[in-house]
């Protein structure tokens, strides 16, 4: 005998259901609960895969944005050390008389 929800098969019986006709409703009510149960399990794995493959891609974008940030921090560099010696030497040019 499958699994029967006994609160349903009781509240039949009190609405005027026969006991087999109960008996059975609750079975079957039973056995969609289990499907939908099975279904519940599925979506939650397959959050589970999302939330693993969001994880993942998180740690790539935040390596991304560190080596983003190097280079942005090596082109300051290059920049500051070329703006000074072309500064000079248009101050040179500028200002010679």
């Amino acid at each position: 005998m499958a699994l029967q929800l006994g609160a349903l098969r009781d509240a039949l019986i009190d609405a005027g259901a026969r006991p087999e006709m109960a008996g059975k409703a609750a079975e079957e009510l039973a056995a969609y609960d289990d499907q939908f149960e099975e279904l519940r399990q599925e979506v939650r794995e397959g959050f589970a895969k999302v939330r693993d493959e969001f994880a993942k891609a998180d740690v790539r974008i935040s390596r991304f944005e560190e080596r983003v940030e190097g280079q942005f921090a090596r082109i300051h560099w290059m920049m500051g050390t070329l703006i000074v010696p072309v500064a000079a030497v248009l101050g040179r040019l500028l200002f010679i008389h």
